[in-house]
């Protein structure tokens, strides 16, 4: 491990279950044992990354610790969301047990610098207890000046004006501040630096090399490692829900290192920090400055001797298993069929054409499929999926039916869509002839009901979604569905909340969910997904969790409180196709590239059963109300064989 050359680092880039993905160095060393060697958790800060450890890692991991050093979200490698909410305290530190456990690391000593001082009070930034009133950053800069860069940094200008100017930017932070003209921390004085005066020659801690191995990494992007000044009001807010008490735990120890020349570590704050912390230890190194890592480097390799005092004083608690006992079946008292025992049925279409869509009404008894013809095809499975005794809707589509959705207030009601005629059709069943026709200027692709049956959303090829509203223009018209006036949104799938006043929308080239009020259409939340691109959505019946799936094959499980991603689901080997819950939302079936349906346990994410089926399934729709799921697909030629034929499956129990 050569501090001087990044690629002698054990280097590893993996997804974690909150969906972001982390590029981090995981230095193992010699004499590993997963039970007895400790594992040190480094944590940097702005604008660092993992680099700014590179001094530190060999040493250590040369001492015997196994050292983990991730680039934190924003930077480098890892995953980068644009909204500053993404950043707040508590998705980071979702973040940093994500990748513990993904490491299957049960307990960690945690060192931070700067911005990770905020998970482990240890280098350069003093412990700060939680506030009860929230102070915007300038009140908190006129009360604390030698904060006052973070106003700038706070702006959103300053995202731009930093990245044009990282030349001069990465010296001037980087200095070893031995002239006043070398301090960035007054209100203002960085700003006026890089806009409005010409560069100065500055002594850094760093050398040229290293400089221009950090301008390439943050060339990448200044979003990101900005968007930490810009979570004041999260991390207040998140901390006041908790009841964060301002003590620490009376048995946790804590080492701060310091540099008697660092601008934002003063003696009066460390003095305030240690009235909250019980088990306090400081180490002031003299002439040094905010770099401690570099300009300290000896110094803070040495440092050891504190990590093992907590190792042999008071051994780390472990942290509980993952996932938690508590969510297993047997804890819960619930009894899953056994759904080995069920059989796939198989009803080939008379056309060799695909089937594209299937969907239950909402009382569970009619199914409907369409994606052969211009016919939609609606069957009572608890009586026959014979062709023969389905009720086939015709006359409303010139050219194939792509996709169906039912009502979800009333039974016999649905709508299908083409993308070659551009057409909406509503229908009832109890009649052969469609009520309503609606002529599109675009081709849709998806369509989804709210809840209370009133809209509609449809979603086009062209990757945008529009609305219609049922209701009466004026009190002497009748009701009919009518096109919205709203302006068309980007997204590639979108879907209904169960209240019925959001939306979650996703795009095949975007890593992130969108989750917006309806209809408003105000974007509340942003959570970072899928690597690939997402293309699948699925809410649970329960309303606990939205299930994402994306074109890297993976799944997401996000809890609807907080917009984290509670479980990851990597059973598939192919892209997503599409997601379902069971009607108790215990259940997720799972439609992939694959010539199978996974279904897996929703509140652990464990593989159940894997559903062999006779083709790809481009959907799957659980029963309303039974162990039962419909899905479709085309079942391609083979030479010598017979020809392509579309086919709708069932599997589990109606009866």
């Amino acid at each position: 491990m050569d501090p001087r050359n990044p690629d002698t680092f054990n280097h590893r880039v993996q997804k974690l279950y909150t969906g972001r993905t982390y590029h981090f160095v995981d230095q193992i060393p010699d004499n590993y044992d997963s039970k007895r060697t400790t594992t040190l958790l480094c944590i940097h800060g702005f604008p660092d990354f993992w680099y700014g450890w590179r001094h530190q890692i060999g040493p250590w991991a040369r001492e015997g610790y196994r050292v983990v050093v991730p680039d934190m979200l924003g930077y480098g490698g890892t995953s980068k969301p644009i909204e500053a909410a993404d950043y707040s305290t508590k998705k980071l530190c979702a973040d940093l047990v994500a990748l513990l456990d993904l490491l299957l690391i049960k307990k960690a000593v945690v060192i931070g610098h700067d911005w990770g001082s905020y998970t482990a009070g240890r280098l350069s930034v003093p412990y700060t207890p939680p506030s009860p009133v929230y102070l915007p950053i300038e009140e908190v800069a006129k009360k604390a000046p030698n904060l006052g860069y973070q106003v700038y940094f706070a702006s959103p200008k300053s995202t731009l004006e930093v990245l044009a100017h990282l030349r001069k930017f990465l010296p001037f932070v980087y200095s070893l501040k031995t002239g006043p003209d070398d301090d960035f921390t007054p209100t203002g004085a960085l700003e006026e630096y890089l806009i409005h005066k010409p560069a100065i020659k500055r002594n850094s801690v760093l050398t040229e090399k290293e400089l221009q191995i950090y301008e390439s990494e943050l060339s990448k992007g200044m979003w990101g490692p900005l968007n930490y000044y810009r979570t004041s009001k999260f991390r207040h807010d998140e901390e006041l829900a908790a009841g964060l008490p301002s003590n620490l735990r009376a048995d946790l120890p804590v080492l701060f290192i310091w540099g008697t020349k660092d601008a934002t570590a003063t003696t009066s704050v460390i003095n305030k920090s240690k009235k909250f912390i019980q088990r306090y230890q400081d180490v002031a190194i003299e002439g040094r400055g905010h770099w401690l890592m570099v300009e300290a480097k000896n110094e803070v390799t040495l440092h050891l001797e504190p990590v093992k005092m907590i190792e042999e004083e008071e051994p780390i608690l472990e942290r509980q298993p993952s996932p938690p006992p508590h969510t297993t079946f047997a804890a819960r008292g619930i009894h899953p069929p056994n759904f080995s025992a069920f059989k796939p049925r198989d009803y080939r279409m008379p056309n060799p054409q695909p089937m594209n869509h299937v969907a239950w009404s909402c009382d569970g008894k009619k199914l409907a499929a369409v994606g052969i013809d211009k016919v939609v095809r609606v069957w009572q499975p608890d009586k026959s999926m014979d062709m023969r005794s389905a009720s086939n809707y015709t006359g409303g589509h010139s050219d194939d039916v792509d996709y169906v959705s039912w009502n979800p207030t009333h039974p016999e009601l649905f709508c299908s869509s083409s993308q070659r005629d551009r057409r909406l059709v509503f229908w009832d069943a109890r009649q052969s002839r469609y009520t309503q026709q609606v002529s599109l200027k675009v081709s849709p692709v998806q369509t989804c009901y709210s809840p209370d049956g009133k809209s509609l959303l449809y979603v086009s090829a062209g990757h945008q979604f529009f609305f219609m509203t049922h209701g009466r223009p004026n009190p002497d018209a009748k009701e009919e569905w009518r096109l919205s006036d709203k302006d068309p949104q980007i997204g590639s799938h979108a879907i209904f909340n169960h209240l019925g006043d959001g939306i979650v929308v996703t795009h095949h080239q975007e890593h992130t969910l969108r989750v917006m009020d309806f209809p408003s259409l105000q974007v509340r939340e942003s959570p970072a997904a899928h690597v690939g691109g997402c293309v699948a959505l699925a809410l649970d019946p329960r309303g606990r969790y939205l299930a994402s799936g994306g074109l890297d094959s993976i799944v997401n499980m996000f809890d609807l409180n907080d917009w984290i991603c509670a479980r990851t689901i990597t059973v598939c080997e192919y892209n997503i196709n599409a997601l379902s819950f069971s009607y108790d939302g215990e259940y997720l079936a799972i439609a992939s590239g694959g010539s199978h349906i996974d279904l897996c346990a929703t509140e652990t994410g464990a593989p159940l059963h894997r559903v062999p089926a006779l083709a790809p399934s481009p959907t799957v729709s659980w029963h309303p109300s039974k162990y039962v799921i419909a899905y479709c697909g085309q079942i391609k030629a083979r030479e010598g064989g017979p020809p392509p034929v579309g086919i709708v499956s069932l599997f589990g129990l109606l009866e």
